[in-house]
């Protein structure tokens, strides 16, 4: 019989940890978001550049959000079982994986940018998009360091500093998009370039901030004093690698969907991709809020596991897929209402506006199984099972999804709605696949009486 009480009590927990997740991740997606909405009173050729730019910039940001992902759960892990010394170890280790990251692809983005003219989209927009895109890059650099520390102390289960550090990043990226997007206090006009800028400069002083509450705090001085060079050692070096790295290639395979639709639609011109760019930008805001009480079901079932305590991690993981589901379904609700009202706040054109406003009736029937997927598989990342949800995701986006999609819009001619039937199916696979997954490795823990990952996925 289920424990009401003890699914309850994770439930206020989940709630607890996860409201100042819920501005902090908000504020990580907010920077793309104001820079749509700003970019997009230009124009359609500009939404459209930063559309474009957004979705290349997006595979890197995911890829290095799920790096930075593989110290939350090991921190957490190491808490609960009070093993304070692994803790900086972990964090020394994290923050050079993530700077190397960073730094490789700025590289790699010079090296490729030649090759987003052989994308078929229009000229015009790729000019626009590429230099926003080599300033968004840059900024990985500070952000990547950044996201070490906030997974450092997310997996402490303080969250609070996290969130103060995104909000006033996020605060002072709108104000500098206003001033070099439009112009304003004696700025020359940047465009699209401007948004670059000023994501550039707001992601250096949200590093900077977020280090001056925490060397300001008793709470997180030790183990940043402690966190030196000298810890990097190969073990946690690879265990940091293997968690953060498997969890990337998962959501690697995720934004590889998203961004892909955003290249099989820029086939069908500048205002189906402009309408695309709106309704994508807008389900990312319900996403992210999601994704804080996912986060929060990674931190519990962590201590759970640092604890050996497979009944608590069980209930703690599917406290964390209730109160997703619950939230996306009345997501798909206000998604249905404001399916016209919302995509005028990024642009003007009737057309536009007309054609996003379709697409968020597709986007609100995949509002339940992504909340779902998101939850599930950072349960599963809790107990530092990546391997097979990096699977599962790479069956149910590039082999399912992307084929659907391309069938459904080109083959089937049902246009952007197809792809978006894609993203439908890709969704609704992973979360299916992954649920299974979790629920087969918490019923071998209660029937074997352990939570030892290795024992249970060799059964």
């Amino acid at each position: 019989m289920p424990n009401f009480n003890l699914l309850l009590k994770s439930l206020k927990g989940n709630f607890k940890l996860a409201l100042p997740l819920i501005a902090g991740q908000l504020g990580s997606v907010m920077v793309m978001v104001s820079d749509n909405i700003m970019v997009g009173q230009l124009g359609i050729t500009e939404l459209a550049a930063i559309s474009l730019g957004i979705a290349i910039f997006s595979i890197f940001f995911v890829v290095g959000y799920g790096i930075s992902q593989g110290l939350t759960p090991l921190v957490a892990e190491a808490f609960g079982r009070g093993d304070e010394r692994s803790i900086s170890k972990f964090l020394s280790n994290s923050l050079l994986i993530n700077l190397i990251f960073a730094i490789l692809i700025v590289l790699i983005t010079e090296i490729t940018i030649p090759f987003l003219y052989e994308l078929g989209q229009n000229k015009a927009v790729v000019d626009l998009a590429i230099p926003y895109l080599r300033l968004s890059v840059v900024s990985m650099i500070p952000f990547m360091i950044f996201l070490g520390f906030k997974s450092f102390s997310d997996g402490l289960g303080r969250t609070a500093i996290g969130m103060n550090a995104l909000l006033m990043g996020n605060a002072l990226n709108i104000v500098l998009n206003y001033i070099f997007i439009f112009g304003k206090l004696g700025v020359e006009e940047m465009g699209v370039y401007g948004a670059g800028l000023s994501s550039l400069i707001s992601r250096i002083i949200m590093l900077g901030f977020w280090l001056l509450l925490a060397l300001n705090s008793n709470r997180y001085r030790p183990y940043l004093i402690e966190s030196k060079i000298s810890q990097i050692k190969l073990s946690p070096l690879i265990k940091v690698l293997n968690l953060g790295g498997i969890t990337a290639i998962q959501m690697f395979f995720e934004v590889s969907l998203f961004s892909a639709s955003t290249v099989l639609m820029g086939q069908f011109g500048e205002l189906p991709q402009a309408a695309h760019q709106v309704a994508l930008n807008i389900v990312t805001v319900s996403f992210m809020l999601t994704s804080a009480f996912a986060i929060a079901g990674t931190i519990e079932i962590g201590k759970h596991y640092g604890t050996k305590d497979w009944h608590k991690m069980r209930y703690a993981g599917s406290s964390a897929m209730i109160i997703s589901v619950g939230f996306m379904s009345l997501a798909g609700l206000i998604l249905i209402w404001g399916r016209f009202f919302f995509p005028q706040l990024y642009i003007q054109d009737e057309a536009t506006i007309l054609m996003a406003g379709e697409l968020l009736i597709l986007a609100a029937i995949f509002q339940i199984p992504d909340g779902l997927q998101v939850a599930v598989i950072s349960a599963l990342r809790g107990i530092q099972d990546v391997a097979w949800p990096a699977f599962y995701t790479f069956i149910a986006y590039i082999i399912l999804g992307l084929s659907v999609a391309y069938l459904f819009a080109f083959e089937m001619e049902l246009g952007p709605k197809g792809i978006w039937i894609g993203l439908i199916v890709g969704l609704s696979s992973s979360a299916l696949l992954n649920l299974r997954r979790f629920w087969r490795l918490s019923n071998r823990a209660k029937d074997q009486n352990t939570i030892d990952l290795n024992t249970l996925s060799a059964q």
